[in-house]
């Protein structure tokens, strides 16, 4: 063929082409297609109104009328954040001079001398020290998630959506505790209590919001506005000795003065500092502020191990900055509870009494009523009260026969004041109404056993503590007295406490007994006697 053919060729061919073109349907004009990143981001730039760069015009973009799709990357920002330790070196100190900040400290006006909030180079990190996220700004910010700190220091929650974030770091949380204390908080703020420190975090997208937290390991605090920190032990539950029932729950309670200068507050606790835990918090907290010479009651509640044994928990006081003291002048004093778990617990189990008085009437009952205690029927109970507090005790005598070899057990239900030696119980084989045998238990959890003549006092078992006892207000106590020949046992709630030996008086009436130490008109309900006149 001719080049002049050809070229006929060519043209007839562009013009069917171009006809063909102008034949189309307007949607058969505008195809989807799919761009690559580059295009997609220059297109994105130009619908806001910027020019079309020059680099781009070479990725040869579609036809002017095809309308493109395209995915954008995700909107996420990441939250990276560094805990550190903060150092001071204190200056002076010697010879009376006063101390001063040295390198890395700065004296803050309401505090005193501390590191000062700033990470230096030479500053090391703080490692696996567990750091919480919420949602939402602090302090009410929903959980999200945890992270611990590597061995720099540095933590990390990457690829969060915009908004607001709260960080916690907790130092008296388990996880933290042994990396912590003792020590404060300098960054992002001062604080003088080794307290739950939360920073409220703005994430934006596409971009590492930094934050950082510093911790000043110290055992003193803020210099400056230090206290001379002691206590002093007044009283306390639960003596040494002290037999418990395997398994069975038990409080201690302590009333401790506060001996320093300085306040406590409701974030001073008391902590577990050696021996076992027996079930019982590693701290508990004062339940109120105590100033200098006031004084708190601290109760723990403990577990009695399921092993015989004897078990010695000590516990020592500690400051909001984790600084734990004591007793003495010095502060290094302890207190502690010590119980024994008996070999063996020896338990009664007897069968369906001779005589079982329900109290629904009172008429087999000698109803006291003098200055020093009244005897009251009640609705299914009768009410013992002792109205002077003091050392007598009160009984009254029931019209049942005289036991000699028997079993005795009586129901009694503690009010809502019952405290130290404020105390009930029975008395059995007395010959007379001023004689017998006294046994009685105690509202802090201890039994007695004496003699009275008529005149005079004969202890056969002073105030001994015994975990089988409920103690306390609002409490139901069975207390049976087992008697054959000189041997007396005595049984807390069926589990025997003690067992002691008499043999003047081996027959006689029995009756009830109330008595006040600290509680004027102290009182208790005897809900149930019941007897058996052959001892099981």
């Amino acid at each position: 063929m001719s080049p002049n053919h050809r070229l006929r060729w060519v043209v007839v061919a562009s013009l069917a082409l171009l006809l063909a073109a102008c034949t189309l349907s307007p949607a058969s004009a505008t195809p989807t297609v799919s761009l690559p990143t580059m295009v997609s981001a220059t297109l994105t730039a130009v619908a806001q109104g910027g020019s079309l760069p020059t680099s781009a015009a070479t990725a040869s973009p579609p036809s002017a009328r095809a309308t493109p799709t395209f995915t954008s990357a995700p909107a996420v920002g990441d939250i990276v954040g560094l805990l550190w330790q903060d150092q001071c070196q204190l200056q002076g100190g010697e010879n009376g001079e006063p101390l001063a900040p040295g390198p890395g400290c700065r004296e803050y006006p309401d505090l005193g001398i501390g590191a000062d909030g700033e990470h230096q180079p030479d500053e090391p990190g703080l490692e696996g020290a567990q750091v919480s996220l919420g949602r939402g700004a602090c302090p009410d910010a929903q959980p999200l998630s945890v992270t611990v700190t590597d061995a720099q220091g540095h933590f990390a929650f990457p690829k969060l959506a915009p908004g607001e974030y709260c960080l916690t770091i907790d130092p008296l949380a388990p996880p933290n505790r042994d990396r912590f204390i003792p020590g404060v908080w300098t960054a992002p703020e001062p604080r003088a209590e080794a307290e739950a420190l939360q920073q409220t975090v703005q994430v934006v997208a596409g971009q590492a919001t930094e934050v950082a937290f510093g911790w000043y390991p110290t055992a003193h605090g803020f210099v400056g506005k230090q206290c001379l920190e002691r206590m002093a032990l007044v009283s306390e539950t639960v003596e040494d000795g002290t037999e418990v029932v395997p398994g069975k729950p038990f409080p201690k309670a302590w009333v401790l003065r506060n001996t320093g200068d300085c306040p406590w507050t409701t974030k001073f606790a008391l902590v577990h500092t050696d021996g076992p835990l027996m079930g019982a918090p590693e701290r508990v907290f004062l339940p109120h502020d105590v100033p200098p010479g006031g004084e708190v009651t601290v109760e723990v509640q403990f577990t009695a191990p399921d092993a015989p044994g004897t078990y010695h928990s000590v516990w020592r006081m500690e400051d909001p900055q984790g600084h734990r003291f004591g007793l003495g002048e010095q502060g290094k004093g302890e207190i502690w509870v010590e119980v024994v778990v008996p070999q063996h617990t020896e338990q009664i189990s007897p069968p369906a009494p001779t005589v079982r008085d329900t109290m629904d009437s009172t008429a087999r009952w000698y109803l006291v009523d003098n200055a020093q205690a009244q005897f009251a029927p009640g609705a299914g109970v009768l009410t013992l009260r002792a109205l002077q507090a003091g050392t007598s005790d009160t009984w009254g005598l029931s019209s049942y026969p005289a036991l000699g070899d028997a079993y005795l057990e009586g129901v009694f239900k503690t009010g809502a004041s019952c405290a130290g030696k404020d105390r009930y119980g029975l008395i059995v084989r007395a010959p007379q109404p001023s004689q017998g045998v006294v046994v009685t238990f105690s509202c802090d959890g201890a039994y007695r056993a004496y003699l009275w003549d008529g005149d005079h006092y004969h202890g056969l078992r002073e105030w001994t503590p015994a975990g089988a006892i409920h103690a306390g207000p609002h409490q139901t106590n069975r207390l049976g007295v087992w008697m054959k020949g000189d041997t007396i046992k005595i049984y807390a709630n069926r589990i025997l406490v003690g067992v002691v030996h008499e043999n003047q008086y081996l027959q006689g009436g029995f009756g009830l007994v109330v008595g006040a130490e600290q509680t004027p008109g102290f009182s208790v309900d005897v809900d149930e006697v019941d007897y058996w006149t052959s001892p099981p």
